[in-house]
């Protein structure tokens, strides 16, 4: 097991969390990588729950180790803190090594959880905000599945970003004309394009009307 010393390490501090000597208390439990220290730690039943949370999310940057990272995301799914997740995974994307800043994965994770969460919000809403924000900002995701997902989410705008940024023109063309149904937009796409194909596929649409 990884980190078996750091792993009794943790769950001695459990009994006596001193929120004080959070960086050992931190170091200990993201080395240990158990999943059983981290659902002690991430339970309801756990007095310092929220202030342990804050502290994880604050340290997650200072991470250097891929499978401890991992680790705590992990956790944080199986505790179903998604509101958490993304502030997790922002702040390390943000503030963490080099190294996190292209991992492909944890981009991966915050744009679905944030599709997930922004599915539940009306039109305008705060995590829809930063689900488009971060769907132009980050550059490692796989951009043609989480368009896909987007897609199946009704979310057509935000799919539309993504095959936009990545020059997928007559993919973000059929966002346009088959999800949204929106002819002018399409017009005016087409002209900044400058693509004989794309008013082809206009041309089909308004013949077919």
């Amino acid at each position: 097991m990884a980190g078996s010393g750091r792993l009794s390490d943790a769950r001695d501090r459990l009994q006596y969390v001193d929120l004080d000597d959070m960086v050992n208390f931190m170091e200990d439990i993201f080395a240990a990588q158990d999943q059983g220290t981290w659902g002690k730690v991430l339970s309801d039943e756990n007095a310092h729950r929220q202030n342990i949370i804050k502290r994880v999310i604050g340290y997650a940057p200072k991470c250097r180790i891929q499978e401890e990272l991992a680790a705590c995301v992990e956790a944080f799914m199986a505790a179903d803190l998604q509101e958490d997740i993304v502030d997790l995974i922002s702040n390390t994307l943000t503030r963490g090594s080099e190294e996190f800043h292209r991992h492909k994965l944890l981009q991966n994770l915050l744009l679905i959880t944030l599709s997930k969460l922004a599915s539940l919000e009306s039109s305008g809403g705060l995590k829809k905000g930063m689900l488009k924000k971060q769907l132009r900002t980050l550059k490692g995701y796989d951009w043609e599945d989480i368009a896909e997902l987007l897609i199946g989410e009704g979310q057509y705008e935000e799919a539309f970003v993504v095959y936009n940024k990545f020059g997928a023109t007559k993919s973000a063309f059929s966002v346009l004309l088959t999800h949204m149904k929106d002819i002018e937009r399409a017009k005016d796409y087409a002209c900044f394009c400058e693509s004989n194909e794309v008013w082809e596929m206009i041309k089909a649409v308004e013949d077919n009307e």
